[in-house]
């Protein structure tokens, strides 16, 4: 399971946000925004304001399996899971062939590939609509 410092790391770096920028948003300070990522879990009031940012829940945050595919079942049809099984298979594979790399690494990559597939399929939604 991904902790809370591996998930928040990656919300943050995938929007290309550096760590002054998230503590600007939360208005808290950039040493704060360092010890989330070092380890430290925020108390539930502050885990509520960032799950906000990244606009995702606080399972999500603490590194509960499944949560972002369950949020997102309303929006996927039959073809949008082949094309996410096809796109989780493809980056696995490609991942595998470049060599070692941990079975907890593995796993963490392909649950921010899934979530960032996810993601991207509920904003063209929103988009069309």
């Amino acid at each position: 399971m991904s902790s809370f410092s591996e998930i928040f790391k990656l919300l943050r770096v995938k929007r290309g946000w550096t760590q002054d920028d998230v503590g600007e948003k939360l208005k808290i300070s950039r040493v704060n925004i360092s010890k989330y990522e070092s380890g430290s879990t925020p108390e539930i009031e502050r885990l509520v304001k960032i799950a906000d940012l990244f606009n995702v829940t606080v399972d999500y945050l603490l590194g509960s399996s499944g949560v972002s595919k369950h949020i997102f079942q309303e929006a996927m049809s039959t073809e949008d899971e082949r094309q996410l099984k096809i796109f989780l298979d493809e980056t696995e594979e490609m991942l595998r062939s470049k060599g070692n790399i941990s079975e907890e690494k593995l796993s963490q990559i392909l649950k921010f590939m899934e979530l960032t597939f996810l993601e991207d399929l509920l904003d063209s939604r929103n988009n069309k609509n």
